[in-house]
């Protein structure tokens, strides 16, 4: 067992977005290399994503 004290982040967001996001969570972590993953969700749940696209609208 090991204890850190790094955290997982998970967020979501849409394509025409995802850059913005990187490179806001690049910006701010503390490590030079930061282990920044995407997770692709084609063929996901409509209504979800029709809430990420609506919740990332209205954030801007």
């Amino acid at each position: 067992m090991e204890a850190d004290d790094e955290t997982i982040l998970l967020a979501k967001t849409t394509d025409d977005r995802y850059a913005d996001l990187e490179a806001r969570v690049a910006e701010w972590h503390p490590h030079d290399v930061p282990r920044i993953e995407r997770i692709g969700v084609a063929g996901g749940h409509d209504p979800f994503a029709a809430w990420v696209a609506e919740s990332v609208d209205a954030g801007e």
